[in-house]
């Protein structure tokens, strides 16, 4: 009966979870028709997208399917690892890198170099001048976790100018072809942001194969509960892929994928 009743009060209780009830309520009090409509239209929109049944489906049709480090066909001289959430920003008196959202890319990076998929690591992405100027850029964060864990100093170099996807192709570039020559490199970074970074990459001439991390979309155990309750954490889910749609079109409008 506890049980049951936690459970109650913990979805009742939930701001959101509040707002759809308010919204439902508004829905059926109105007394003109149109008013009616019009909440029960908001009351649709917030519950749909708070599916997290129906985001992880959409994420399962846009991500590509995982890789296993046992699975890639081949070594790669280079993996290239995109920065963006790696490592989280620095925190007064603590004297080592917080994980960022996207911390699985650079865990990934590791494991790979580890089991001798890749012989070297590019780490693409800038930060703000005054963290670059003290060290503490992400980039430079994770490359301090990476030689931390055991992986030499010089099998890893760091691009610091790139401020989005199309700069992480633009200026890898002229490192990889000058640096690190291969025929084929290893792209690391996000499921749901693989598909806008290799079109990147294979339009400035780097041939890449993917090695995506951090999946939205992988398949989970049925439940009724998942399908039918609103759950808010599946609406910032969202909000990162409904972002994502939007770059990958402007990207191709303008042709940098």
């Amino acid at each position: 009966m506890f049980y049951t009743l936690s459970k109650l009060l913990d979805f009742l209780l939930m701001p959101y979870n509040l707002l759809l009830l308010f919204l439902l309520y508004l829905g059926f009090s109105a007394r003109s028709g149109r008013r009616r409509r019009l909440f029960l239209m908001l009351f649709a929109g917030f519950y749909l997208q708070a599916n997290a049944w129906l985001v992880s489906g959409a994420f399962r049709l846009w991500e590509p399917l995982p890789r296993s480090v046992s699975s890639l066909p081949r070594s790669y001289e280079t993996g290239i690892l995109l920065t963006g959430g790696l490592t989280g920003y620095p925190v007064h008196g603590l004297d080592f890198p917080q994980p960022g959202p996207h911390a699985d890319r650079l865990l990934a990076t590791y494991h790979l170099y580890k089991a001798g998929a890749i012989r070297s690591v590019l780490i693409t992405g800038t930060d703000h001048p005054d963290l670059l100027k003290q060290g503490l850029g992400e980039g430079q964060q994770a490359r301090s976790l990476l030689i931390s864990w055991g992986i030499p100093e010089g099998a890893i170099q760091l691009e610091s100018r790139a401020r989005n996807t199309y700069e992480n192709a633009l200026f890898s570039a002229p490192v990889l072809q000058q640096r690190l020559p291969a025929d084929r490199y290893l792209l690391i970074t996000s499921a749901f942001h693989m598909r806008r970074a290799i079109g990147c990459f294979q339009k400035a001439g780097i041939p890449v194969d993917p090695f995506p991390t951090g999946f939205h979309g992988l398949s989970a155990p049925f439940s009724l509960k998942r399908m039918l309750l609103p759950a808010p954490q599946a609406t910032g889910a969202l909000a990162l892929l409904w972002r994502e749609w939007a770059g990958f079109l402007i990207y191709k409008v303008l042709g940098y994928c």
